[in-house]
């Protein structure tokens, strides 16, 4: 199918959205299933914190390198090898887990192996997906998350309580293996292999969102680790809780798409965008922090529906300001959002632990409140960037002229 026909955006975003999902299913199974490994396997709330850390340092050691791997041997191959590797990461779960430690270090191969896929991902959609489709594209893109942990939500009364956690990774190995077969040969392109160049901006300017990045991501990726034994703490039944966090993730899974459709249409800045979904994402965790049960029923959709949405709006900013190279762009933001989601759980983990799910959640809305300050700036100080207001303005008075 031709790169400028209106439906060819859906192939690359599917096996975007797919890849990437299975990627984030050993964490978010981790966080879903958290009371039930708590029995098993002793897994306790900080030690939660250290199993999500291991995700995101193995594909933030990686990021960087990873990239260049991914452009040397193809998007395509890039896919295949990740996901192989995620089955391998899911399998060893499901047979081998009997402690803490053995739990992370399969984490950490799967962690290793979105340092792969993540990048390939973003670039088959940048180089793949005509630019009137790239916001719809990646919010479809991003929805790996909210589709992830739906099904990690669901996965606690329809099988963790039912024949066993470790059957929720062994399924979990089982949909990896079909992505793996799905991923299409065709989508090697040569034109992927091309040299890449230095990104458009400044490395100081993404730096500062590489900053911006991981702050957003070290309250956002609480959320699969802490939501549902947040929930639990609350009050509510362990069946009625999975559901609750699935529902949350359907309404996060909407909310990408309308905002990626969004984005392709809106006029302005997308950090923009970035900076409001995260500062409402912020109120979202606020009210996490309340620890009652009927705040969890407004809380969680709220969070799961701004906390992680603004990914999709955040990548398709840095590829049109990075449009040369976006490959070392993305590569050098999401070394950031990794290096975030290290400290986030283990930083959350600890005050949960310690002080109370209150406490954690208060510091996972400061952080939110940062990054949305931080974006603001990046977009208004250093990048110079017109606002959809400035630009309705500039509009205005050159029609006046």
């Amino acid at each position: 199918m031709d790169r400028d026909h209106p439906r060819s955006w859906l192939r690359p975003a599917g096996v975007s959205m797919a890849v990437d999902a299975v990627g984030v299913l050993p964490i978010f199974l981790t966080g879903a299933l958290a009371v039930q490994l708590r029995e098993g396997i002793g897994l306790s709330t900080d030690a939660l914190g250290f199993v999500y850390a291991t995700y995101f340092a193995g594909a933030a050691l990686l990021s960087t390198p990873m990239a260049r791997a991914s452009d040397r041997v193809g998007t395509a191959w890039s896919l295949r090898i990740g996901t192989a590797v995620y089955i391998v990461a899911l399998l060893g779960i499901a047979g081998l887990a009997t402690s803490p430690l053995i739990l992370s270090v399969f984490v950490a191969l799967s962690g290793v192996a979105t340092a792969l896929t993540r990048t390939a991902t973003s670039v088959l959609i940048a180089r793949d997906v005509v630019a009137g489709r790239q916001g719809l594209a990646f919010g479809l893109k991003h929805s790996s998350i909210p589709i992830a942990s739906l099904l990690a939500g669901l996965s606690v009364p329809a099988i963790a309580l039912t024949v066993g956690w470790r059957w929720a990774y062994a399924a979990a190995a089982a949909l990896a293996a079909v992505v793996l077969v799905a991923i299409p040969g065709s989508s090697g392109r040569p034109t992927e292999r091309r040299p890449q160049g230095r990104a458009d901006m400044s490395l100081g300017a993404l730096i500062v969102a590489a900053v911006g990045f991981g702050l957003g991501s070290s309250a956002a990726a609480s959320l699969g680790a802490y939501t549902l034994s947040t929930v639990v703490a609350s009050g509510m039944g362990e069946g009625a809780a999975g559901v609750l966090v699935a529902t949350g993730s359907l309404v996060g899974l909407t909310s990408r798409l309308v905002i990626g459709h969004w984005s392709d249409r809106r006029r302005g800045s997308q950090l923009d965008l970035v900076g409001w979904m995260l500062a409402v994402g912020g109120v979202g965790f606020l009210m996490l922090g309340l620890g009652r049960e009927w705040a969890m029923l407004f809380a969680v959709p709220i969070s799961f529906a701004t906390g992680w949405s603004w990914l999709g709006s955040y990548n398709l900013a840095m590829v049109k300001l990075n449009p040369a190279a976006p490959g070392p762009a993305v590569g050098i933001t999401q070394t950031g959002a990794f290096a975030g989601a290290i400290a986030g759980p283990i930083g959350l983990g600890f005050l949960a632990e310690e002080i109370s799910f209150s406490a954690a959640w208060l510091a996972a809305a400061i952080a939110s409140f940062a990054a949305a300050t931080i974006i603001v700036a990046l977009r208004r100080f250093v990048l110079e960037e017109p606002s959809q207001r400035e630009l309705r303005e500039i509009e205005r008075s050159m029609m006046q002229m």
